[in-house]
């Protein structure tokens, strides 16, 4: 059927962001829905919190400088084992984790894992299709 196609999951909208759940590993939390930006990162204190809750994920060896919209900073690139999205789970995810800034982005990059992905602005959820 279609609805085993993809996962449907609910955004809020705070701030003039739409906010996007996921887990990773054991740590609930919130990414902000951000089609500008490169892959998936991870703001300071989000990664701290995933590091005292255990998050399972392979240090790729690789701290630079980013810069971007916001300015530059300091990061380090991690992969992260599982993300936990509604009810499907995403393997294998190289994220940036991000010292100067609390921000968590999902962009592009990650949208690439899935065959399509739709945002319902009216409904708040997005789509992500297998």
């Amino acid at each position: 059927s279609e609805a085993s196609d993809y996962v449907k999951v609910k955004i809020e909208r705070r701030d003039n962001h739409f906010w996007i759940p996921m887990r990773v590993s054991n740590t609930q939390a919130e990414w902000i829905f951000d089609t500008g930006g490169a892959g998936l990162s991870i703001g300071k204190k989000l990664w701290d919190r995933m590091l005292n809750e255990g998050v399972d994920y392979k240090d790729l060896k690789i701290d630079t400088q980013t810069s971007g919209v916001g300015g530059s900073s300091r990061v380090k690139y991690v992969l992260l084992d599982k993300i936990f999205l509604g009810d499907v789970f995403v393997k294998n995810i190289v994220a940036v984790v991000r010292y100067d800034g609390n921000y968590s982005l999902m962009g592009a990059q990650f949208y690439d894992k899935f065959s399509n992905v739709k945002w319902d602005m009216k409904k708040n959820e997005v789509l992500f299709y297998k």
